[in-house]
């Protein structure tokens, strides 16, 4: 052991422990010099009569020789030490192998375990314990004060480079954590740490640390006592609750925020009773950090239920923030520890009560916020983790939304449903019933949808595919209002969510592959329409999807194709101002060339339909609000018309006819679909009109056509043995028509010559007559602002009619007949009465006063007409099927229906029906009504008049055509 020789006594100089004294580092050597060689040594030439502090202070120059042979055992270079020790604690760390100024942390020589143990050395190998236990306490609480140099150190991790270790790694234990790890230190420094713990908190401002990133002391103090929560939780528990009672706003919270380390689970009731008192405010004591800590301690059934009622009253206050709701749900959720039926049933409750009160309240309010989108999320994230965590929860939820009453059932439930089939798919089938039997039962409409969208879009979006699959077989159901409500479902989650848009089309075409279902298929077809043109942007991204239905074409009833084919005309040649879809184009071009070729009459019908659809897509260019003056306007032919889609659609039209020019059927449903589809796309206000240049060229070829077919002014002559003559003209030159050409009123509809002596032409047949007067009337409307001026002259005009029927014995001629003459008059008059009908309908909205007393006296002849059939159908021969009108079907089909019937049967059905009275001027005035697209019955035929476009509307009509 090494000797210091005896120096002569001088005063000792004060020592700063803030200053720093650089000492040159001695040579390489291990040294061993212990506290009591080093003390015996120096205390020979220190009077005894100094105190312990100074004698203290003279000895420590000659312990730090031998100290920092101890400190450089480490196999790399460390760094000179800083200063001397100013103290005895600071003496002690340095002869644990700890260095005290090398950057923001202590550098340990060694692991925390063999720091305790050298810590735990040195104190039991010193003379004077108890001395040198209260000068190390001392030192402590010095090195412990705000100002310290030290505190920030001894309460954050330490860097230990460790001798024979190659690398140098961060410790997140303290050094406080050391000195705690011993016995007979522990009680001391649990005092010091709690009174440093008081003088923060109750600080007039936020102490930090005085380290290069200065950390605040407090939740730095607060963390070291969570060693010490089962020793110490009675001593730390009242010590913390008189210092919460007196600490600032802010030390307040960091206290809340480590209560869960620092107090034991038996003290988490104490604890939040004096939060209670603290805040009375329920905004003041659902603070965040209140929050998350409250979630973590373990509290009794009473504080649950307590701490229930008043979350439940701060949820429902108006104050609780779309961030803090999720983790005051996880809060309520920790009441399922309890795990029994009441508490379960209380938390169902109130969740149902802050929901449906929250939704009440921001009725109408939709946020799409990221924020509110991460909130949402992590609040059923939580609900999730409740019914993982309790089968309980997760079973008392199930039975409320099956027994819950019809007008509590909210957009919450929904949600809900989605989460139990998520957490548990076996339940998913028992789940799908309780919707299945809310829906038929009407509880569950799509206005709750509606409420999902609006207020839970973000975790619906999440859970989608379940939805959608629920709805998938939903589309399969013979209920309609289970069908129907999964049809209005994808309609308003395709407008919702852009990511799920293709998946939608995909299901939808999916199930008009279901040959087993043709209702199925008819209404997914419907929806595909629905969505197109309610979302046309979005379904034209996706047109290529489509392009696969053309393969089903052939599969589908005529008015399938015709859904089908609007459907995919309409994407294939979209609004100008969206991209159209090439190869969708040629696809349906092709497709409609070879159906139109094809001998099968179904597959003809269906190429009929589509080109329809195809003319009607292909001329709908117009976009603009300007309202074009075609009255004077004339296309001599095709070649006149301008370059585009209108010029495509007119030689689609020739096309088509030519096509079908042999067949006096196709050419009537030819016009009547071309009359159909124009009506309903104008009386629809679609985005896109016809091009103008395209209706003024086909208003004047059908009017031609029309005349030239049906129109005669030849003098009625006798065929087949039945005489005929000009019958019901009810035409007149008044104040409204004074301009009007006499020889016009002279002209009659050749409804007789046509059925006695038919013409060769296909397009001269009596079945074109109506439908082709149909299309007629919809483009005149169409191009004259809904104006029928121009042709009103064909309201009144003669028909052409066997001279007996008005004859008073008119029975008794009829009976002279032969059958083939009876088959032929009757067949007259029921092209008679359906051309009545079409008339009728065609003008009954026309405001102006002299063809509305046209349409009432027409009206009357048709009532007239219609009565005096009746006998005539007695006495009809049995063989004898009324002509066909309903082109807008297959004919055959409903031919054959009436064969089935017979004449007789027909006659005896139709005399039941009753007929308005003519002296009856309200039954004349329903003409309006009757005029409205209805289905007329004549004996066995359906007469069907489409109705006028624009009911309502102000027209002026005056004059001839």
């Amino acid at each position: 052991m090494f000797k210091f020789k005896n120096r002569k006594k001088k005063a000792l100089n004060t020592i700063d422990e803030n200053t720093t004294i650089k000492v040159p580092r001695l040579a390489e050597s291990t040294t061993n010099v212990s506290i009591e060689s080093s003390s015996a040594g120096s205390e020979e030439n220190i009077p005894a009569s100094q105190e312990h502090t100074q004698r203290f202070l003279s000895q420590h120059s000659a312990i730090l020789a031998a100290t920092l042979g101890r400190t450089q055992s480490s196999s790399r270079n460390i760094p000179n030490l800083s200063r001397q020790p100013n103290n005895f604690f600071e003496l002690v760390l340095i002869r644990a192998g700890v260095q005290l100024d090398q950057g923001d942390s202590l550098v340990l020589a060694c692991d925390h375990v063999s720091i305790v143990s050298k810590l735990r050395e040195i104190f039991m190998s010193a003379s004077s314990y108890t001395d040198k236990l209260e000068t190390f306490k001392t030192g402590l609480n010095a090195a412990m004060a705000p100002k310290s140099k030290l505190v920030q150190k001894l309460l954050t991790g330490c860097t230990v480079d460790a001798a024979g270790e190659e690398q140098i790694y961060q410790s997140q234990n303290s050094m406080f954590m050391n000195f705690l790890m011993i016995d007979f230190l522990r009680d001391a420094c649990v005092e010091v740490l709690l009174n440093k713990i008081e003088e923060v908190a109750t600080a007039d401002r936020v102490l930090t640390g005085r380290a290069a990133i200065s950390m605040p002391l407090l939740p730095l103090m607060l963390t070291q006592l969570r060693y010490l929560t089962v020793s110490h939780k009675v001593q730390i528990y009242s010590r913390i609750e008189g210092v919460f009672n007196r600490a600032t706003k802010t030390a307040k919270l960091d206290i809340i925020a480590n209560a869960e380390l620092i107090l034991d689970a038996s003290m988490h009731d104490e604890f939040v009773e004096l939060l209670n008192i603290n805040y009375s405010n329920t905004e003041d004591l659902f603070h965040m950090t209140t929050v998350h800590t409250l979630s973590n301690l373990s509290l009794s059934d009473r504080t649950q239920a307590k701490l229930r009622l008043r979350i439940l009253e701060f949820a429902t206050s108006g104050n609780c923030s779309d961030t803090t709701l999720p983790h005051l749900v996880r809060l309520l959720l920790n009441i399922l520890k309890m795990d029994t039926d009441d508490s379960v049933r209380d938390l169902i409750g109130s969740l149902r009560e802050i929901f449906n009160w929250r939704h009440t309240i921001k009725s109408g309010k939709n946020s799409a916020t990221e924020d509110n989108r991460k909130s949402q999320l992590e609040l059923f994230g939580f609900l999730e983790l409740g019914l993982i965590r309790s089968k309980r929860f997760y079973q008392a939820c199930q039975r409320s939304a099956g027994v819950l009453p019809a007008d509590a059932f909210t957009s919450f439930d929904m949600i809900v449903l989605l989460l139990l089939i998520k957490v548990n798919e076996d339940n998913s089938l028992y789940i799908e019933n309780i919707l299945r039997r809310r829906i038929k039962l009407e509880h569950f409409t799509v206005s709750i949808l509606e409420e999902v969208k609006l207020h839970y879009r973000h975790i619906l979006e999440q859970h989608i595919s379940t939805l959608m699959n629920i709805l998938h077989d939903f589309m399969r159901e013979k209920n309609r209002t289970v069908s129907d409500f999964a049809r209005s479902s994808y309609s308003i989650l395709f407008r919702i969510f852009d990511s799920i848009q293709k998946n939608i089309l995909k299901k939808l075409l999916e199930l008009t592959c279901d040959k087993s279902s043709p209702h199925l298929t008819t209404m997914a077809l419907e929806l595909l329409r629905e969505l197109q043109r309610k979302s046309t942007k979005d379904v034209q991204n996706c047109a290529a999807l489509l392009i696969p239905m053309l393969d089903r074409i052939s599969d589908l009833t005529l008015t399938q194709t015709r859904v089908a084919m609007d459907l995919l005309c309409h994407v294939a040649f979209p609004d100008p101002k969206l991209p159209a879809c090439g190869q969708l184009q040629e696809q349906v071009d092709m497709v409609v060339k070879k159906q139109l070729i094809n001998s099968t009459d179904i597959i003809k019908r269906q190429g009929i339909i589509g080109c329809v659809q195809l003319i009607d897509a292909m001329a709908r260019i117009e976009n603009d609000a300007v309202e074009h003056n075609d009255s004077q306007t004339s296309v001599e032919n095709v070649d006149s018309l301008p370059d585009g889609r209108g010029k495509m659609a007119a030689n689609l039209i020739i096309r088509t006819e030519s096509s079908i020019a042999n067949s006096a059927e196709s050419l009537a449903l030819f016009y009547e679909e071309l009359a159909t589809v124009f009506n309903q796309r104008y009386d629809e206000t679609s985005a896109c009109d016809l091009d103008h240049h395209f209706i003024a060229w086909a208003c004047d070829i059908v009017t031609i056509r029309f005349q030239t077919s049906f129109v005669t002014e030849d003098i009625p002559e006798t065929i087949k043995g039945i005489k005929l003559e000009y019958q019901m003209n009810i035409n007149e030159l008044d104040d409204s028509n004074v301009n009007t050409e006499s020889d016009v009123l002279s002209i009659g509809i050749n409804i007789s010559k046509l059925v006695l002596s038919p013409k060769a032409k296909a397009c001269d047949s009596i079945y074109v007559l109506a439908p082709l007067f149909n299309c007629v009337r919809v483009l005149y409307k169409h191009r004259h602002h809904d104006s029928l001026e121009n042709i009103n002259a064909l309201l009144g005009c003669a028909i052409v009619l066997p001279t007996f029927f008005e004859a008073d014995n008119y029975l008794a001629i009829f009976d002279n007949f032969a059958t083939d003459q009876q088959k032929d008059i009757l067949s007259i008059y029921f092209h008679t009465v359906n051309w009545m009908r079409v008339s009728i309908s065609a003008f009954a909205s026309q405001r102006d006063p002299p063809t509305r007393r046209r349409v009432l006296a027409r009206l009357g002849e048709l009532i007239r007409i219609e009565q005096r059939i009746k006998p005539l159908l007695a006495r009809a021969p049995s063989d004898f099927v009324a002509p066909p009108y309903q082109f807008l079907t297959n004919a055959k089909h409903s031919a054959m229906n009436q064969k089935r019937q017979g004449a007789k049967a027909a006659a005896r059905l139709n005399a039941t029906a009753t007929e308005p009275d003519l002296t009856d001027v309200r039954a004349a005035r329903e003409v309006q009504a009757h005029g409205s697209g209805n289905h007329y019955v004549v004996g066995r035929a359906e007469v069907c008049a489409e109705p006028p476009a624009g009911e309502g509307s102000s027209w002026r009509v005056s004059g001839p055509a």
